[in-house]
Order: structure tokens, then C-alpha cells, then sequence
């Protein structure tokens, strides 16, 4: 009983950690997407101030 309640346990602690070490992936993804697009964004207008 014990052992298999440990088993169970471990296997709910190493789902936590899977899922929560996906959602910080995803979350970190998004934040580089969002970073890379305003860098995009403010490269385009630093040059259409410099075209000006």
C-alpha cells in the first residue's frame, strides 16, 4: 500500500513538473516572439525616420 501510494506520488510530482516546465517554455517563447517583434517594430521606425 505504502510503496504504491509513493509510486503514485512521484508520478504526480513528475507530471507537475513536466507540465509546468512546458507552460514556462511556451511562456518564455511568447515573450521572446512579442520581444523580437517589437525590436522588428522599432528597427522599421528608426528607418522610415532615417528615410524622412
Amino acid at each position: 500500500m505504502c510503496e504504491e501510494q509513493i509510486s503514485l506520488l512521484t508520478e504526480a510530482v513528475i507530471d507537475l513538473f513536466w507540465v509546468s516546465g512546458m507552460i514556462g517554455l511556451g511562456i518564455m517563447f511568447a515573450v521572446l516572439l512579442l520581444a523580437g517583434t517589437i525590436r522588428e517594430k522599432r528597427t522599421n521606425c528608426s528607418h522610415f525616420e532615417r528615410v524622412r
